[in-house]
């Protein structure tokens, strides 16, 4: 990131904010001709957020309205405790979650995560919101 012309205090600051995802990276470099890194930064985070909100917008509407309360206590036990209860529909949630690149799956140790750092964010003040998605 310093060989982009980085201060060592704006790569940490996207470092910690958006973790070291190539992608996110090189959107965060693009945009820097237009704004500074906290803006660029923020910008990537709503376009994480908007499509979060949107996949689960899409899931709810084609398994129906109970499972957002399945998927928002699903997200919440991950950002908790990095696993879920071992109920079926649960499991079927994170399997749902995974492929919809909103939570990762770690088989190596067996840990969920939200997928990214921006993910984590954004599911962390969807879940402050009072309605949810």
């Amino acid at each position: 990131m310093r060989e982009e012309g980085l201060s060592d205090e704006e790569a940490r600051y996207v470092v910690e904010n958006a973790g070291g995802v190539p992608w996110f990276m090189e959107r965060i470099l693009d945009k820097l001709n237009m704004m500074n890194v906290k803006e660029a930064v923020n910008t990537l985070y709503l376009i994480v957020r908007n499509s979060i909100e949107e996949k689960l917008r899409t899931l709810m509407i084609k398994e129906g309205k109970e499972k957002k309360k399945v998927a928002m206590e699903v997200l919440k036990e991950v950002l908790d405790r990095g696993r879920v209860e071992e109920e079926e529909e649960k499991i079927k949630m994170v399997r749902k979650l995974v492929e919809l690149e909103i939570l990762y799956y770690d088989p190596i140790n067996g840990r969920i995560t939200p997928h990214t750092k921006l993910h984590g964010k954004a599911i962390r003040k969807l879940l402050e919101s009072s309605d949810g998605v």
